[in-house]
Formats: C-alpha cells, sequence, structure tokens
C-alpha cells in the first residue's frame, strides 16, 4: 500500500485551529482593556475573523486522515477508523486544489462524499501523478462494470 494522501493534513486538521484562536486572541482581546479604546471596530475584526476561521476550520475537519492506495481499493483512516473503499465503489473523483474529492456510490461509515488533501508537487498547480492515475484507474473500473451488465449471456 501506498500514502496518497499529504501528510499535512494532522498540521491544517489538528494544530492549525488551537494556533489561530490564540493569535487571534493575542491581537484581538488586548484593546477591551484599555479604557478610552472605540470597542466597535475591533469587535467588527473579530466577527470578521472568527467567520473566515468558522470557513477554514470546518473544512479542514471533514479531511480524512490517511488515505493509501490498495490496488483494487483505497484504505482511508480518520482517527482510529478504517474503511476499505472498492474503486468500482466510487462513482467520481474530482482534484479541486490540493483536495481530491471521493463520491461513492454506496455510503460507507465516513459517508458518501469523502475528502483529502494529495501530495503537493512544489510549484504545480496540476493534479500529482497518483491522482491522475487513480482517476484514471476508477474510469476503467466504471468502463469494466458496465461491459460486464451489457454482455449478452450465452446459452
Amino acid at each position: 500500500m501506498r500514502c496518497i494522501s499529504s501528510p499535512s493534513t494532522f498540521r491544517n486538521k489538528y494544530l492549525f485551529p488551537p494556533i489561530f484562536f490564540v493569535v487571534l486572541a493575542i491581537f484581538v482581546f488586548p484593546p477591551f482593556f484599555v479604557h478610552g479604546t472605540r470597542l466597535i471596530p475591533f469587535l467588527f475584526v473579530l466577527l470578521v475573523l472568527a467567520a473566515v476561521a468558522y470557513v477554514f476550520i470546518s473544512n479542514g475537519l471533514k479531511l480524512l486522515d490517511e488515505v493509501y492506495d490498495d490496488g483494487d481499493a483505497l484504505v482511508m483512516l480518520n482517527g482510529k477508523d478504517r474503511v476499505r473503499v472498492a474503486l468500482s465503489n466510487i462513482a467520481e473523483v474530482q482534484w479541486v486544489g490540493l483536495r481530491v474529492k471521493l463520491t461513492l456510490r454506496q455510503p460507507c461509515a465516513f459517508g458518501d462524499r469523502l475528502v483529502f488533501l494529495a501530495r503537493r508537487l512544489p510549484l504545480t498547480f496540476s493534479a500529482p501523478p497518483e491522482i491522475d492515475e487513480l482517476i484514471q484507474r476508477v474510469e476503467d473500473s466504471h468502463r469494466r462494470t458496465t461491459a460486464d451488465v451489457t454482455r449478452p449471456l450465452i446459452a
């Protein structure tokens, strides 16, 4: 099995949120303790930063921790849970920025839409070779499945 997910998932999912809120607290809360400070601009900044943090953190928490390519299936780990998904059960693979979105035909324990960060090649914006290969293999799996269904039965 080879790992096709990014090693930075841990950082984005578990380390970024607390660090962000500590930095936010350091820069936003001191003006509340100074007399004569107008609080409206600081409250506005606080609300905007909280909204941005909510969007980034809620999207980051939906990421799978690790994804491994196991030939005819993908093995996905999220916390202590482990799920094996056959390539024939994957309806669609999308490369969106650094994220890979998988849509499943039949839901697994993690749901029917799975997202993970792919390994990134330096200074490129295209999908890594493993993801291109995965997309091709899923398409081939779909062709084989439809060919088996449409093949006439011989008596």
